[in-house]
């Protein structure tokens, strides 16, 4: 069984990069979106809602805490209302 994927690091010649949309949730028209991108001290974790920043993020400094943040998130999106994206 493969083990959990290998993000890409930080390289300072490359600045801090968007790496992928961890997970995207739903509710009406609105979209919840957690962004993962590359950090000087691991990975930064933002949501946004739709195109706009919203004040919780998260600097990562292992990848399991990427995963393990990225998921309280999401858990506590869903009890709050939102659903998978369609």
């Amino acid at each position: 069984m493969p083990g959990p994927p290998v993000l890409k690091q930080y390289n300072p010649a490359e600045g801090i990069q968007p790496l992928a949309n961890v997970w995207t949730l739903q509710r009406g028209g609105t979209l919840l979106i957690c962004a993962l991108s590359t950090h000087p001290l691991g990975w930064g974790l933002q949501l946004k809602m739709g195109e706009n920043k919203i004040p919780t993020s998260q600097v990562a400094k292992t990848q399991d805490e990427v995963f393990a943040v990225s998921a309280a998130w999401r858990e506590a999106a869903v009890k709050a209302g939102w659903a998978e994206a369609t």
